[in-house]
């Protein structure tokens, strides 16, 4: 016993030293999570923790009593939560689409779903009517690919991701303290019932924010005033696409820069439905899950007015480069290509009726009609094109410019003559596609 009680002590002793590092592995997840949620509209209170020394030597101390540790190796693969993440959602239906993003963003190492069964309840199952705690937990290791050097260390941790309303939140850390915690002491029959009685008062409640959601995605969608936050505008796109796309509730196209593209439409004065709408009137040329609904959207904006990118420019990342004006006099030339070469690729489909659910897939068919092979090159230097335009990423655009010349030149000689009346629409700026004679 002695034995035992030493690995346990030590574990502590030793975590005591290590514990602002999982309460920086902790913030330096919940700052991903504030990043994701932020950048697409979705409402949530991010919280983080790394385990306090008291509550965890409560906690090692009553699972020893079955785990029976030998080591602290034993403790530290039996206790998995030193680092922790809470995302207390606005919305309950949100939860569909945060397990999607987490997905993308973190690696994933398991995922428990909460009820587990119809059958869950908080303690004792005979004596309850309502089936507890509605969440999703992720145990998750940070992705190498989203870390910068200097957190390299946070590699391969884990960190546990709690995600659930904010009314099961609260009702989960009053369940916790009193019904699971052994300080509490044993809750009588009547104290349990209340819990389970707040329970259904919770599970109540999260169907009125369900119902809560619908009206205000409804309102939104119909208002006549500008957007007032990037939550409204996240809301209004995610309807528009998702009854042009004939969208199930559940899946979100990519909504990343929504918060952007946001204060750009504030800027430029297109922040009303209405006038969103206008710009939505066709399918987008890109794949929606794929590609960020916000390039997408700038691009449209882009190909109304290119004067637009001049505004574009001083608000995004690259004001800060060297030889600025020169960077945007290069990145301008990249965007009036890309504009073109997308124009012509989305007309001759038009004109040779080819349905493709993208420009990628709209391309490969025409080469299958006989168009030049060069035309999934050609969207392949788009895609490229559009990570210079809407990231980071500047060096070498040179010679970004000068990667189609040869094919725009073979474009522009084609005999066919649905490829030169694509052209010529392209060439001449106007958004309504051609009729076809």
């Amino acid at each position: 016993m002695a034995q035992e009680n030493m690995i346990l002590e030590t574990f502590l002793e030793h975590y005591k030293r290590e514990y602002n590092f999982y309460h920086d592995l902790a913030k330096s997840v919940s700052d991903q999570c504030e990043k994701m949620l932020q950048e697409r509209g979705i409402r949530a209170i991010v919280t983080f923790r790394a385990k306090k020394a008291k509550s965890l030597k409560e906690k090692i101390s009553q699972r020893h009593k079955t785990k029976k540790y030998q080591s602290e190796q034993d403790i530290r693969e039996d206790i998995v939560d030193l680092a922790g993440v809470r995302i207390a959602l606005y919305f309950p239906k949100d939860r569909e689409l945060i397990d999607n993003l987490l997905k993308d963003v973190f690696i994933v190492i398991e995922e428990r779903l909460f009820p587990k069964s119809e059958t869950d309840n908080i303690q004792d199952k005979t004596r309850n009517i309502f089936n507890g705690y509605h969440a999703n937990h992720y145990r998750i290791m940070l992705n190498p690919e989203t870390l910068e050097d200097k957190n390299k260390h946070f590699l391969n941790h884990i960190v546990e991701i709690q995600v659930a309303s904010i009314l099961m939140h609260a009702w989960s850390e009053v369940n916790h303290d009193l019904a699971y915690k052994p300080s509490s002491g044993a809750l009588s029959d009547q104290e349990l019932s209340i819990l389970d009685g707040l329970n259904g008062l919770v599970l109540t409640g999260e169907v009125l924010l369900r119902q809560l959601q619908s009206a205000f995605q409804n309102r939104v969608t119909h208002q006549e005033h500008p957007f007032t936050n990037q939550y409204e505008l996240a809301t209004f796109l995610q309807g528009s696409l998702g009854n042009l796309y004939n969208l199930d509730e559940s899946v979100e196209p990519s909504m990343e820069g929504v918060d952007f593209l946001f204060m750009f439409l504030n800027i430029i004065s297109l922040n009303t439905p209405e006038k969103l709408n206008a710009l939505l009137y066709r399918k987008l040329d890109w794949d929606i899950f794929r590609f960020p609904i916000s390039d997408q959207i700038l691009d449209l904006i882009f190909e109304r007015n290119i004067e637009e990118f001049e505004i574009y420019y001083e608000y995004t990342m690259y004001r800060d480069v060297d030889n600025k004006e020169e960077a945007k006099d290069e990145l301008r030339k990249i965007l009036i290509k890309k504009l073109l070469l997308q124009r012509y690729i989305r007309c001759l489909a038009h004109y040779r009726n080819v349905q493709g659910d993208d420009l990628a897939d709209k391309a490969e068919m025409l080469v299958g009609l006989g168009y030049p092979p060069f035309l999934s090159f050609i969207v392949g230097w788009i895609i490229t094109a559009d990570e210079y335009i809407h990231s980071y990423f500047i060096h070498g655009l040179s010679d970004l410019i000068d990667g189609v010349a040869t094919e725009l030149d073979i474009l522009e000689k084609l005999d066919d003559a649905d490829s030169k009346k694509a052209m010529e629409w392209a060439l001449s700026g106007q958004l309504e596609l051609p009729k076809k004679l």
